[in-house]
């Protein structure tokens, strides 16, 4: 099993892929393929009746970490309109303005 954190996974995952912005479904499903060992014992927990379940709690998860994922100078997030919206951009950090391209 990994000892790296799920925040950890989360800002690796975003690294990997910068400007690239991901809702937090994707990163969840991501994360879940990514390190599928990790995660191997909390699916096959009895309370996950299917795989959208246990989706909907690594979402759960994910949102709770917002703080924790805002440290990183390098991670954005865009939280209207919704899905929430995290990125990577490794030329800029949060103290700098954003301009929306898209």
């Amino acid at each position: 099993m990994s000892k790296i954190s799920q925040v950890q996974k989360i800002i690796n995952f975003l690294q990997d892929q910068p400007l690239t912005r991901f809702n937090v479904k994707e990163i969840a499903e991501a994360i879940v393929a990514l390190y599928p060992e990790d995660y191997l014992e909390k699916r096959e927990n009895p309370r996950f009746a299917d795989d959208q379940a246990f989706i909907s709690q690594i979402i759960a998860e994910i949102a709770a970490k917002k703080e924790s994922l805002l440290k990183n100078p390098h991670i954005f997030w865009q939280d209207k309109p919704r899905p929430r919206i995290y990125w990577y951009d490794p030329d800029k950090t949060q103290s700098q303005p954003i301009v929306d391209k898209t």
